[in-house]
């Protein structure tokens, strides 16, 4: 009596409460059936209650994330196609950034004054790790790319995030440094231009440093295989090792510094490695 399938039954006796499986077999041209307790007939219409088959809930597979440069929407995208995203990253980078300055140098202050050295390090760590975060955060919603959320992953993404945007940024540095000796409408017209001309660029920088913190990303410092040959980003100019196994159906490799798609190089593997690709 424990099987419970589709053409059966769960009807409990209003008399003695006993409750059973009844085959819809048993039940009388009236709708009424016999306890299998007490004996006595129960209407079966009312207190019927059909009993499902038991279904194993099935396990979505989980799916596989795809690399940024990978997608078939990316792999022939222009910049120019980019601009409104980038704009809108780099503008929310500016201003979180820009505002979040003031109250960062509250906070370091507190970390220095409770550990000294210590709680500086302590405090330039924790600011880094949240550059990171916000830039991660950044980088999936405009461009859906997973960022390593991981806290070492984190800091080198904040380090690597912040180093570019003050480099990049010296000319705005020498422009602050020397206001004093600006016309007040040079020193306005200057950072207009500076907001329109560096906000897509501090948007490519924060893309930039995403995609080398993308989840499944790995630098291979070993040997080279016998199959890899170097080959030259034309994009960024970067140059690294590239086996035969990365290259896709249409003959190109993904760069593995920016992640650009370029045609793999033919001709012989320089310094005698391997053989050539055929």
């Amino acid at each position: 009596m424990d099987l419970e399938t589709q053409d059966k039954l769960r009807i409990e006796c209003p008399r003695c409460g006993a409750s059973y499986l009844y085959s819809k077999k048993h039940i009388d041209d009236d709708g009424f059936v016999e306890c299998q307790n007490c004996g006595k007939p129960m209407e079966a219409s009312i207190q019927e209650s059909a009993v499902p088959p038991k279904v194993m809930p099935l396990e979505e597979p989980e799916e596989e994330y795809i690399p940024w440069g990978k997608r078939p929407e990316n792999v022939e995208r222009s910049i120019i196609q980019d601009l409104p995203k980038l704009f809108a990253q780099g503008f929310l980078l500016t201003l979180i950034f820009g505002l979040g300055s003031f109250f960062w140098i509250f906070f370091l202050a507190i970390f220095i004054a409770l550990g000294s050295i210590f709680g500086l390090v302590i405090g330039i760590m924790a600011m880094l790790i949240l550059a990171g975060w916000i830039n991660m955060g950044l980088s999936g919603y405009f461009w859906s790319i997973d960022a390593k959320p991981d806290w070492k992953a984190l800091l080198g993404h904040g380090l690597a995030l912040l180093v570019l945007i003050v480099v990049v940024g010296i000319p705005i540095l020498i422009v602050n440094f020397i206001r004093a000796t600006l016309d007040l409408t040079l020193y306005i017209l200057l950072q207009f231009l500076f907001l329109i001309v560096y906000t897509p660029i501090y948007g490519f920088i924060g893309r930039f440093v995403a995609l080398h913190f993308e989840k499944g990303k790995v630098y291979d410092m070993g040997k080279p295989s016998k199959t890899a040959r170097r080959a030259k980003c034309p994009n960024c100019a970067a140059t690294y090792f590239y086996d035969e196994s990365s290259v896709d159906s249409q003959g190109k490799i993904q760069c593995q510094n920016c992640g650009t798609r370029f045609n793999f190089p033919e001709g012989p593997i320089p310094s005698g490695i391997g053989s050539e690709l055929q």
